[in-house]
């Protein structure tokens, strides 16, 4: 199972490479559409990204205009998603 930390540097990996910054920038500014790189579609192309790197389908509900513009709520979606697999898996 993997753990919070294994699933936040996913997402930051991925979020980094998708909008083209560095991942120390996401570190000090997390909110996704403060770089001029985010739009609607490089968040479906990091959605299906992240869905198929940690082998999880995220809940649509979670989908949100506001979740998918900060990292911080990105990868607690994620932190969830992974959580519900490994919980339908045992």
């Amino acid at each position: 199972m993997p753990d919070h930390t294994f699933v936040r540097d996913t997402v930051l990996d991925r979020t980094a490479r998708i909008l083209e910054v560095a991942p120390e920038q996401l570190r000090t500014q997390p909110a996704l559409n403060a770089y001029p790189t985010f739009s609607s579609f490089r968040m479906v192309d990091l959605v299906e990204e992240l869905e198929q790197s940690l082998g999880v389908t995220f809940d649509a509900a979670d989908l949100t205009i506001d979740n998918l513009r900060h990292l911080d709520r990105l990868t607690d979606i994620a932190a969830r998603a992974v959580a519900a697999r490994t919980t339908q898996a045992v």
